[in-house]
């Protein structure tokens, strides 16, 4: 598939790669030991950082939110993997194992990660990367990332035996 940009045939596209708790020090080993050609080739035509500070907690919901808006926690309001909301008084889990999962309930955890966290606990005063990119006429996407809220409506499709399914025919940003 070829993307297009609205800036020309030549004009610079990004890819953005985030894994998820993988250490510079495995990816050193595994390009020294010739295991990663992909990641060798991503680094030698690309950008590389080792030596990332994350923000606090290092919990993937929260960083990511805090990468794609720009703020720390206090300011894009997602301050964990689970939290209480002391709006709605009750425990938010976007899904920290399977107990909790279990304990929580499958549908309210599904429901505050795929519905929740984008449409109303990530702050509406914190732009996302995606929302100013389309403000200056850039495309951009996400796959497989919690956090994608961006100015492009999309209908939301889940399993059948989810009991939000109601909400979830609606259409997300």
């Amino acid at each position: 598939m070829q993307v297009k940009s609205a800036r020309g045939e030549h004009a610079k596209k990004i890819i953005f790669l985030m894994i998820d708790s993988l250490m510079s020090q495995a990816i050193n080993k595994g390009i020294e030991q010739q295991e990663l050609p992909t990641f060798q080739f991503l680094i030698e035509h690309g950008q590389y950082y080792q030596n990332l500070v994350s923000s606090f907690p290092t919990m993937s919901v929260t960083i990511d939110s805090s990468l794609l808006t720009g703020t720390y926690p206090d300011d894009h309001h997602v301050p964990g993997l689970t939290w209480y909301s002391s709006d709605q008084k009750k425990v938010i889990n976007y899904g920290t194992g399977p107990m909790e999962v279990f304990k929580h309930g499958i549908d309210p955890v599904l429901a505050d990660a795929l519905i929740h966290l984008n449409g109303s606990h990530l702050n509406r005063q914190q732009p996302t990367l995606y929302e100013d990119l389309a403000r200056h006429g850039l495309k951009s996407g996400s796959v497989n990332g919690l956090i994608y809220r961006g100015t492009t409506d999309h209908t939301l499709s889940v399993p059948s035996g989810f009991k939000y399914q109601p909400l979830c025919q609606r259409k997300f940003k």
